[in-house]
């Protein structure tokens, strides 16, 4: 099929912001990185994609994260009770979903329905996942669009992450589904998912504490102005990976203890290396070296037959 056929599918975007934030101590859909807002990335990541309508679900903050949501222009669904877990926000956005397909389809013959010129699929992306880009919202898109399915997982090393896309048919059963969670429902539909590697570690970089905010906002100042240089002209050190951040990197993408054992090793004798060509080449960062050492094999034992490949990918 040539690619002037390809229907490019309408989709819907739950984005979901209702959480206590407990261990944050304050609403992370608010919190800054970089320029924004972590809600603000999100939808401004959906909308490069092509996503036409968002819905946000509010819960616990809903006095400050839905003025937030309306400012950007974005639909808002209040969760009356949070408390019941993630999945009831997920319902509640679907339901809101639903809703509006309703309200598009009223004045037609027949039953209402999701699926059709409306609405397609959906995404799911909490905003705990903030640092998602438009090119992993693409390729699920663009997934859908040419293969037979009802869910697509992007991936990152094999491992899934968010957001999951659905396809529209699934709107009225997981309105109706018992209080379980997101996971066991995809389930169900394990049969017609596909996985798509996106090389991208943003599908696993999640925030839930305040040292996963200063990560994320060390690399979403990197992800902004990759080549930001400080007033004299070094790279920015907010902007640079850490060597904690590298070992945090490796236990995401659950590399084995050999692994990492042997990453520590090389990193050890690179630090070296480069503090003794310090001398000689002044502008030689030797941290950096060191957490590039410690990363050199961050895929290998995921199954990858090309390891250093998709290394090199995920890192770019």
């Amino acid at each position: 099929m040539s690619d002037s056929r390809i229907t490019i599918p309408r989709v819907a975007a739950i984005i979901l912001a209702a959480g206590q934030s407990s261990r944050m101590g304050e609403p992370k859909a608010l919190l800054p990185l970089a320029a924004r807002t972590a809600l603000a990335r999100v939808v401004d990541s959906l909308r490069s994609a092509g996503v036409e309508r968002m819905v946000v679900v509010t819960g616990y903050h809903a006095r400050s994260v839905g003025p937030a949501a309306a400012t950007l222009g974005v639909e808002i669904a209040h969760n009356a009770e949070p408390e019941r877990g993630m999945f009831s926000s997920v319902k509640t956005g679907a339901a809101a979903l639903v809703a509006g397909a309703d309200a598009s389809t009223a004045a037609q013959d027949g039953p209402p329905t999701v699926r059709g010129p409306w609405l397609d699929a959906f995404l799911v992306l909490p905003v705990d996942y903030p640092l998602v880009p438009p090119t992993v919202l693409k390729a699920l898109i663009g997934v859908y669009a040419t293969e037979d399915c009802d869910v697509v997982h992007p991936c990152c090393a094999g491992l899934r992450g968010h957001p999951p896309l659905l396809t529209a048919r699934a709107l009225e059963a997981l309105v109706a589904a018992p209080d379980a969670d997101l996971r066991s429902f995809l389930q169900t539909h394990a049969s017609r998912a596909i996985d798509v590697e996106a090389d991208d570690l943003t599908v696993l970089l999640d925030m839930d504490t305040p040292d996963d905010h200063a990560r994320l906002e060390r690399l979403a100042l990197h992800l902004d102005s990759p080549d930001a240089l400080d007033g004299e002209g070094d790279r920015s050190p907010n902007s640079a990976l850490e060597p904690a951040d590298a070992l945090y990197l490796l236990d995401l993408l659950h590399a084995p203890a050999n692994v990492v054992a042997h990453c520590r090793q090389v990193a050890r004798v690179g630090r070296h290396v480069a503090s003794e060509l310090k001398g000689t080449l002044p502008a030689l960062d030797v941290d950096l070296v060191y957490t590039a050492c410690l990363l050199h094999d961050m895929v290998r034992g995921q199954g990858a037959r090309r390891h250093a490949q998709m290394g090199e990918r995920i890192l770019r």
